[in-house]
């Protein structure tokens, strides 16, 4: 098949636009404020905390307070007297878009296990984390969550 002069040319010229495009600086985003100060408050709401499949509930907080090490820290206090639940631990908070997501992978925390949770730009938040418990001889696993607003 023989490709003629013309379409050859538009090839060309179209592939040369495609090459000289490139991305605007839109996707960068400046936050007025830290990650850390961002996320700070109080949210209230229901814990849960789960062993062999039996579910107990009961109402509780989750506060964030900026860390002094600054920027993308934050201190993290969960309490509920219902279940018996008084924790407090560094996190590490990042932005993602408008929500903030925080974390702490070290089993050396203030929860004694790794953690993750999320405060959505609504002002819910949640946390799930998995603690295994020994006591005597025997290990307890429970699975704890929480959901709560500020």
């Amino acid at each position: 098949m023989k490709i003629n002069k013309l379409t050859y040319m538009f090839v060309a010229l179209l592939a040369m636009c495609i090459s000289f495009t490139s991305c605007n600086d839109d996707d960068t985003r400046v936050f007025e404020v830290s990650a850390g100060e961002g996320i700070a408050g109080q949210y209230t709401g229901e814990w849960s905390k789960t062993l062999d499949g039996v579910t107990t509930t009961g109402v509780g907080t989750m506060i964030f307070t900026p860390s002094d090490l600054g920027g993308n820290y934050a201190n993290i206090t969960v309490k509920s007297t219902d279940l018996d639940i008084d924790m407090t631990s560094l996190a590490n908070v990042t932005h993602a878009n408008d929500d903030y997501v925080f974390t702490n992978t070290r089993d050396t925390n203030g929860f004694e296990t790794s953690f993750m949770g999320r405060v959505f730009a609504n002002g819910s938040a949640t946390i799930y984390f998995q603690k295994t418990v020994k006591e005597g001889r025997k290990s307890y696993t429970y699975i704890f969550g929480f959901d709560g607003t500020r």
